[in-house]
């Protein structure tokens, strides 16, 4: 795997270069990401903000403030095309998330694990081999919770 990834909008407006490999990369099922993508669940790829450099326009955003935690999720997206290209939330603000599917290269990052299958389609079947958690791995508190057990 490369440690150079680039990616960017539909239209090619906005672009990015990421070096080094992703601090998390996982499959969201939460109604925030069914919502906001308009599909069945969002897969985030997490850098720290310094392997990030975007170039070409700058990027258009929309807060959104979660009525269920209250911490804002801001989306970034191309004002030509609408193309989601990333976000940034306050729970983890030295993280730049980029979507998957904005990647030139669409398969070089695994799924580390499956978060909010309680929410999720019910047409998704979840792999037994990736952990999955009905909510998030960690807790308000910060702390560690155990995967479900999914049987294939």
């Amino acid at each position: 795997m490369s440690d150079i990834h680039e990616g960017g909008c539909l239209c090619g407006a906005v672009r990015y270069r990421v070096t080094g490999q992703p601090v998390a990369a996982y499959v969201c099922h939460c109604n925030y990401c069914q919502k906001s993508s308009g599909t069945a669940f969002q897969m985030p790829v997490f850098f720290k903000h310094r392997q990030v450099e975007f170039s070409g326009e700058t990027m258009q955003t929309f807060d959104y403030v979660s009525p269920t935690h209250g911490r804002t999720v801001t989306t970034q997206f191309c004002g030509r095309c609408g193309t989601r290209v990333g976000s940034r939330i306050t729970r983890a603000p030295g993280i730049q998330i980029l979507s998957a599917g904005s990647f030139d290269v669409r398969d070089e990052f695994a799924v580390t694990c499956h978060l909010f299958t309680e929410t999720k389609v019910p047409w998704v079947r979840l792999p037994a081999e990736t952990p999955c958690y009905e909510q998030h791995f960690i807790t308000e508190a910060g702390e560690k919770v155990e995967p479900l057990a999914i049987e294939g």
